[in-house]
């Protein structure tokens, strides 16, 4: 493939990886590109200026995330794809990183540039190619095909690149779920704050006041680090998400000061340590300031090494109360010490010392969602101890006040003895009445096993209700459940269902020749086809009645239920049957009906569609597969069962 109209080659220029062009199959649905790509440093505008680059200048990347560290100059970055077969023709290109200042994005066929774009957290959101938290990439791919992506990064942040290549439904997909851990993360935060700030309005405690804020202001830096507040709140006001970080930071930081202070007394246990946290503390607020008159990422990285060496001040005063036998400060220790070791595998990683992509992905959310759990369990155990205190206070004044009565109780020993003999009785009564209890307990018990006995057969016979008895396929009634929960699913998506109609061709003359149990052998095995020819868990496969098939593809459009319909009808026509020594050939026809689930339409006129063109397909010759208002179906010419 050639990079310029000079006719420069990608081999004498060292820009063809070692492991050869990213082949996109019908069957790939997302890759991880870093270990494809070699890169540069240059400050060049367009690709076609890369052929001056010397070979030797190039690297290549040996991990799926690109991880630099800070750079002061710009980089590019170059990727060849190479499709295969029938591909889909939409691909999105996602940088998880929404942090980079700005991305150019090429895409080229041999000399011709096919797409450009240029976005990043330094641009008004409005102009990103998809209006999407991180920054994604629209690629449009032909099958059979040769492309060379280029890419140039330049950056304030650390260059730190997690690209991945999805094609565009699956992409879709994995999106939903990582906004369903997102949710899962930020509620998780939001209860926690809103909790603590509940006990700090009965119990008027300032520590829970401080703790709320200090899971806010994570839940502020989480947000500000996905892109959602630059996404959400100003859009169109790149600086301010330039400066959202480290301004979270600053909040982080002064919460948990005002949380430790509080908390476990730190200034009045150790104010020497005190006053060095809080000039700390101090520091960092300079460094904010110093953002906008000094190097971004000098002040960037003097803001990590503060933070660490702050976390370190910390840990050493949390473990000095501790060794003194703090409770409280034992509890903290441990979540200290666990946000500890996941910030400085946060920051190792974002400094480019030391890379992981899981840690770098969810290591930080993990250390502090493990870290604010035990801070709440450390703030539990306070009220525990505060009401046990409170205990231990009380009972030191009933036991002076027993002391002052103690004269009186020898006047009241008989009546103490009158006392005991009843407590004795009822004592007896406690412990008939408890025996009791643990016959009604242990039937109970049993009573619970027998319901729970009975649960399992009624759900095992309502699985087999579920079932044909001949083929194992679901039945007609689950179809029409399935059929009905998936139009809703896809009606709100609004994404294509697909139903194919399938019928045995001249099914009755197999019947009457050879009788009905080689029919039954004939639905059982082409059951069995069915059922090994489509893999995906979605799919549904039923018996319709008779001799007819049913199945339901969610989320296939015309094109995919046409790839579906012709691998059936072909395997049906290759499979050979044998009864008592004599082989058979069975064809099948098949009616293909593709909509997308709309308000204003019935599932009926799914099953219609598909109905009608079932009988195209019977009527056109057998044999073959016919999609509702397509012109194009396929016919096999195939020896026929015995009798046709």
């Amino acid at each position: 493939m050639l990079l310029l109209a000079s006719g420069a080659r990608a081999d004498d220029i060292g820009w063809q990886s070692t492991e050869g062009p990213l082949t996109l199959s019908p069957f790939t649905r997302t890759v991880k590109i870093g270990s494809r790509i070699r890169y540069v440093t240059s400050d060049l505008d367009t690709p076609e200026a890369l052929h001056s680059i010397p070979a030797a200048d190039w690297q290549e990347s040996s991990g799926n995330t690109i991880s630099l560290g800070f750079q002061t100059e710009p980089h590019w970055f170059v990727m060849d794809l190479r499709t295969e077969g029938d591909v889909s023709r939409y691909w999105i290109l996602e940088l998880a990183n929404p942090m980079i200042d700005h991305v150019w994005l090429y895409l080229y066929q041999g000399e011709r540039r096919l797409q450009q774009w240029h976005a990043g957290d330094a641009m008004p959101f409005s102009q990103r190619p998809l209006e999407a938290s991180r920054l994604q990439f629209p690629l449009q791919l032909q099958p059979d095909q040769d492309y060379r992506l280029y890419m140039k990064v330049s950056s304030t942040e650390a260059l730190e690149l997690p690209l991945t290549l999805s094609e565009h439904f699956y992409h879709t997909f994995m999106s939903d779920r990582r906004s369903l851990v997102d949710g899962i993360f930020h509620g998780f935060l939001i209860i926690m704050a809103a909790y603590s700030l509940a006990i700090y309005v009965i119990l008027r405690d300032k520590s829970y006041l401080f703790y709320a804020c200090y899971v806010l202001s994570m839940l502020l830096f989480f947000l500000s680090q996905q892109g959602l507040l630059y996404e959400y709140l100003f859009p169109g006001v790149p600086s301010l998400q330039h400066y959202s970080v480290p301004l979270m930071s600053l909040l982080i930081y002064m919460s948990i000061a005002a949380f430790f202070g509080t908390f476990l007394d730190f200034g009045q246990h150790f104010p020497v340590l005190w006053r060095v946290y809080l000039s700390m503390l101090g520091l960092h607020a300079l460094l904010c300031l110093g953002l906008v008159l000094l190097p971004y990422q000098t002040v960037v990285s003097l803001m990590a090494l503060n933070v660490a060496a702050s976390m370190v001040l910390g840990v050493v005063g949390i473990w000095r109360l501790s060794m003194h036998g703090s409770r409280p400060a034992q509890i903290v220790m441990a979540g200290w010490g666990m946000l500890f070791a996941f910030i400085l595998l946060f920051v190792f990683s974002r400094m480019g010392i030391f890379y992981n992509d899981f840690l770098a992905s969810y290591g930080l959310r993990i250390g502090v969602s493990l870290e604010i759990l035990i801070f709440s369990f450390a703030l539990s155990f306070r009220i525990n101890q505060e009401r046990q205190e409170k205990e231990w206070a009380l009972n030191k004044i009933n036991l002076e006040r027993v002391e002052r009565i103690r004269a009186q109780e020898l006047a009241l020993q008989r009546e103490v003895e009158a006392s005991q003999a009843k407590e004795q009785s009822l004592q007896m009564e406690i412990q008939h009445r408890e025996s009791l209890e643990q016959v009604v307990e242990e039937r109970t018990a049993d009573l619970a096993r027998t319901l729970q006995d009975l649960e399992k057969a009624n759900q095992e016979l309502e699985q087999l209700s579920s079932r044909d008895g001949l083929t194992g396929l679901f039945n007609r009634r689950l179809f029409d459940a399935q059929l009905q929960a998936l139009w809703q699913q896809l009606q709100r998506k609004q994404q294509p269902l697909a139903l194919l109609l399938l019928d045995v061709d001249h099914f009755k003359q197999v019947n009457d020749s050879l009788g009905h149990p080689c029919g039954d052998m004939v639905l059982r095995e082409l059951g069995a086809l069915l059922s090994s020819l489509l893999h995906r868990p979605t799919d549904v496969i039923a018996r319709y009645g008779g001799e007819e098939f049913a199945v339901l593809l969610p989320e296939t459009p015309v094109e995919g239920a046409r790839h579906v319909a012709e691998m059936i009808v072909q395997a049906a026509a290759d499979k050979l049957y044998v009864w008592e020594g004599e082989t058979l050939h069975i064809t099948v026809s098949v009616g293909v009906h593709v909509l997308i689930p709309q308000p204003d339409l019935d599932q009926d006129q799914l099953v219609q569609g598909a109905d009608q063109a079932l009988y195209q397909a019977k009527h056109g010759g057998r044999n073959r597969y016919v999609v509702s208002g397509d012109k194009h179906s396929v016919a096999q010419s195939v020896p026929m069962a015995r009798g046709q």
